[in-house]
């Protein structure tokens, strides 16, 4: 029986924390998904882990879904960087119509840390909206996005990557995924026959949560590094921007500019102590006494439906 979302769902979250966020994914969903949980549950769940993680982060990057913070950390990994090190958490947030919520929790009307996000172009006036109501963009209505760190794809994510790769290349991903069979059929249905290759690979990827996972993977993997996806490579040389002048910037003297959480539930590797802003470093001490209501209201949608691929 698939178990549902009730008052002990998230007692869970504690055995999911303690591992590598970065490559932990979709073997989360999986051991979820096996102990009777529903997609749409087990998606919270994680949400759920990463947000709590990420109380003590000084820049937070919101993105959509599980398949971006998925595509994004193994690209900065990649890259030699180690996000979660220099303070920085992709968070997903299941969803256009959440990112409002998340904005108000780490945004200057909450812990107001540094942001920055990933979006699919078609939400775009809604992220617009969500950004104005936070006091990120100051109601700036003619201001590309990008001018507030937040990037977007022209469709979405694996759009972007299939496109970067080209058709054939995501052609020898999806054999060395030994998925071409199924992709054949695919082709050979009548609704698809008609479609280009781009728009084949792109439905076929997106057909459920579990495959839209390992192809975030497989495709970011794929990736020439020196020839990202325009918003990927916006997205990532802001953040090394922003490293970059962490390590420049002297502190101040006289002044602490660490904080230590002790009752902070970190995983292994996650660093316990980051230079911070004076507003945020007394927020920061504060976030122990948030409570759990407060964290788990933040990932339940308004519709009641949870879009967390």
């Amino acid at each position: 029986m698939t178990k549902r979302c009730g008052p002990g769902m998230f007692s869970d979250v504690g055995r999911l924390e303690g591992r590598d966020a970065s490559l932990a994914v979709e073997s989360e969903v999986s051991a979820l998904l096996a102990a009777g949980y529903s997609r749409t549950d087990a998606t919270r769940l994680i949400i759920e882990r990463t947000l709590t993680e990420a109380r003590h982060a000084t820049t937070v990057v919101l993105v959509e879904g599980l398949s971006d913070q998925i595509a994004l950390e193994v690209l900065a990994e990649r890259q030699g960087r180690a996000l979660r090190a220099d303070g920085t958490f992709v968070v997903p947030t299941g969803g256009v119509t959440n990112f409002a919520r998340f904005l108000a929790i780490f945004g200057p009307g909450g812990r107001d840390v540094r942001l920055a996000g990933l979006y699919d172009s078609p939400s775009e006036d809604e992220i617009r909206r969500s950004l104005e109501t936070a006091g990120v963009s100051q109601g700036d209505g003619t201001a590309r996005l990008e001018s507030f760190r937040f990037y977007g794809c022209v469709t979405d994510l694996e759009d972007e990557m299939i496109r970067a790769l080209g058709s054939r290349q995501v052609e020898h991903v999806v054999a060395a995924e030994s998925d071409l069979g199924s992709f054949r059929r695919l082709q050979r249905m009548p609704f698809h026959r008609q479609r280009s290759l781009d728009e084949q690979l792109h439905r076929f990827i997106g057909t459920h949560s579990g495959r839209k996972y390992r192809y975030a993977r497989s495709l970011a993997l794929s990736l020439d590094l020196s020839n990202l996806p325009k918003p990927l490579a916006g997205l990532l040389e802001h953040l090394d921007r922003r490293r970059q002048a962490r390590f420049r910037q002297p502190a101040r003297a006289g002044w602490n500019t660490s904080v230590e959480c002790g009752r902070a539930r970190l995983g292994p590797g996650s660093p316990r102590s980051f230079h911070l802003s004076k507003t945020t470093r007394s927020r920061a001490c504060d976030c122990d006494r948030m409570t759990n209501t407060t964290l788990h209201t933040a990932v339940r949608p308004t519709s009641g439906t949870y879009d967390g691929e």
